[in-house]
């Protein structure tokens, strides 16, 4: 939704302290302010994700200056829509998404219609703002204030402590509860309830991952967009942000689509076990952690040859796809044949969830795959990061594991590190050495256990080559350098939240439980791709007989093709049973003549019969070795 706030400050003091924070600064206020005077004009602007926005305004004001809060009027919304759908020259306006995913619903996916999205203010022409300030009543919306229960409401959306209630009050949310726009008042319980819960279901949607993909939404529409133009040549990354924003109705920033297919390319140490894409360039470094990647610009992608594999293209036909703007966009999920959000791990942040999930090795997941249809017991299997040399073993504390890296003693007064813990960089580990120097940059207190170090890393590997000192040296006799060096780290399974193939949000206890989920999926999609591929191939053994029958007909004199009017003919076949292509092929068929469409050459000749009965045998057999090979 588009929208402007008006509210009407007046300083509580001519002068504002420095040490007042920011917002105060800005809006000119004391710590509290009881009535409006001599008013000011703020506005702000926002765009379909400005839920949020108000609900941080709102807190702002009602923890720093609670009294305004409860002004009559003193927040007010100017709102535009955010979705409209034309046809001819009726117009319909949506101000929220799930009101214009309701009409989709009832328009088969707004068949017809042309669907414009309302990014921000800049998606609106002058026209349209005109429109909008001329009918201001009609898009002006007051905030109003109904007791102690709005408090609770703002504390349950704002309160860092409360991150369960918000997963209880984003689960409690019922599909149609919405603000509405035609009343010119709503209390702040109701925007939080009814607008600002849709912000928050929005985020975790985006934030935590699916079990059957492994994908976030931007992750699956980048994937969609390079299936779609079949990427198998280099593309510049900035040219395919671009296509995907067009083919799969992206409409957030460029910067983070370009991320996001930066990361899907990764494969340095602790980043993707099997990345999807290939990188052509700098696509960053265990050095930052992959924030040293070039600009979008200057780098190419592809798809991965092994991408096709994992995603295989005969499952495409029978995948749930979703439609935006009046086009078929993404599917609702993917389904690899082995659970790549296992092999490439996810972590993600959403409004009262979270989720980690460590990579593991594909070999060990493939096993256990094998294991479960053959229903013997799982093993259980270790993190596992390609190319990391350090060890992970399993830790004490229940759900986790410990890392470590690599570190020798010379001997000397001389030690070597040549791995470092999964996911701490090779940055920041060199500034905790920097810490350890004499007369390092950064202090700490304690002894100094480091003389001076050399770096000889390499974009894959690490190489730190240390020179102890008398006190590191200690150290080094009670062999306990990790810890002193801070080469350890553990990695928590008690955190794996993930969509289930329902959309519906699950906490995971082991790998193995994401496993057993993930292959009752894939054996469902084999399952309906059998059916699919048998159904086809009917249709086509249908259409080949018909074709070699009337072919056969033509040549017996029994039906006459020559100087006669396609009306007469077209009876004619109908009386010796033959259907149409089109209710041979199914209602997505496009053909709409009958065995009429053949080439004369073909309904005469002879020999067309012999090859279309060997084309209609090879789909027959094809079609019992398809079934044989899914039974």
């Amino acid at each position: 939704m588009l929208c402007f706030f008006f509210f009407f400050v007046s300083p509580f003091q001519s002068s504002v302290s420095p040490r007042q924070p920011a917002p105060r600064r800005a809006l000119g206020l004391g710590p509290c302010v009881s009535k409006p005077s001599t008013p000011r004009f703020d506005a702000l602007c926002q765009d379909s994700d400005g839920s949020h926005i108000k609900g941080l305004l709102i807190n702002l004001i009602h923890a720093w200056w609670p009294s305004l809060a409860r002004l009559p009027g003193f927040l007010k919304e100017f709102f535009t829509p955010i979705v409209k759908a034309r046809k001819g020259r009726s117009e319909t306006c949506f101000y929220t998404l799930p009101e214009y995913e309701a009409w989709k619903k009832e328009t088969e996916n707004g068949k017809g219609f042309k669907i414009k999205y309302y990014k921000g203010l800049g998606t609106s022409t002058s026209k349209e703002a005109k429109e909008y300030f001329s009918a201001l009543e009609s898009h002006k919306m007051r905030y109003r204030y109904d007791g102690v229960e709005d408090d609770r409401a703002i504390d349950l959306a704002f309160n860092k402590r409360r991150a369960d209630d918000r997963k209880a009050w984003i689960n409690a949310y019922e599909e149609g509860r919405l603000v509405d726009h035609t009343q010119q008042e709503v209390s702040y319980k109701d925007f939080v309830d009814k607008e600002l819960v849709l912000f928050a279901k929005a985020n975790v949607t985006r934030a935590i991952p699916s079990m059957v993909d492994g994908f976030k939404p931007s992750q699956r529409k980048v994937l969609f967009g390079c299936f779609k133009r079949k990427l198998r040549s280099d593309v510049k990354v900035a040219q395919l942000v671009g296509y995907v924003s067009e083919q799969a109705a992206y409409h957030h920033g460029e910067m983070a689509l370009s991320e996001t297919i930066v990361g899907m390319a990764q494969d340095f140490v602790g980043s993707n076990n099997i990345n999807l894409l290939v990188p052509q360039g700098q696509f960053g470094t265990r050095l930052q952690g992959g924030k040293d990647s070039a600009s979008a610009r200057y780098i190419y992608t592809r798809l991965a040859p092994i991408t096709r594999f994992l995603f295989p293209a005969s499952d495409d036909p029978v995948l749930e796809y979703l439609s935006e703007d009046g086009m078929s966009i993404e599917p609702r999920w993917y389904c690899p044949v082995i659970p790549m959000v296992l092999v490439n791990g996810v972590e993600g942040i959403g409004t009262g969830w979270s989720s980690s999930v460590p990579n593991f090795n594909p070999r060990d997941i493939i096993e256990n795959l094998r294991r479960w249809l053959k229903k013997q017991e799982l093993k259980e299997m270790t993190p596992w990061f390609a190319g990391f040399t350090g060890s992970i073993s399993k830790s004490r504390e229940e759900g986790k594991w410990e890392v470590t890296g690599n570190i020798r003693n010379l001997g000397e007064g001389k030690a070597e590190i040549t791995e470092l813990p999964v996911k701490r960089w090779t940055q920041d580990y060199r500034e905790i050495l920097e810490e350890n120097l004499p007369k390092g940059e950064k202090k700490r207190e304690g002894p100094k256990l480091l003389e001076d170090y050399q770096e000889y890393h390499s974009e894959k590997s690490v190489h730190f080559e240390l020179s102890l000192s008398s006190e590191g040296q200690l150290h080094a006799d009670k062999d306990n350098l990790e810890k002193v060096f801070k080469l350890r780290s553990s990695i928590s399974m008690n955190n794996m939240m993930l969509f289930d193939a329902d959309g519906k949000i699950k906490k995971y206890d082991t790998p193995k439980d994401i496993l057993q989920d993930f292959a009752h999926v894939r054996l469902k999609i084999y399952e309906t791709r059998k059916a699919y591929l048998l159904a086809r191939l009917t249709r086509e053994c249908e259409v080949l007989s018909a074709k070699a029958r009337f072919v056969k007909l033509v040549i017996e004199g029994r039906i006459v093709i020559r100087k006669r009017k396609i009306a007469d003919l077209a009876q004619d076949l109908r009386k010796h049973g033959f259907k149409a292509l089109r209710d041979l092929q199914g209602e997505q068929s496009e053909e709409k003549e009958d065995l009429l469409a053949m080439p004369v050459s073909c309904a005469i000749l002879s020999e067309n019969i012999r090859e279309l009965r060997s084309c209609d045998a090879s789909q027959r057999g094809l079609g019992q070795s398809c079934l044989q090979a899914l039974l």
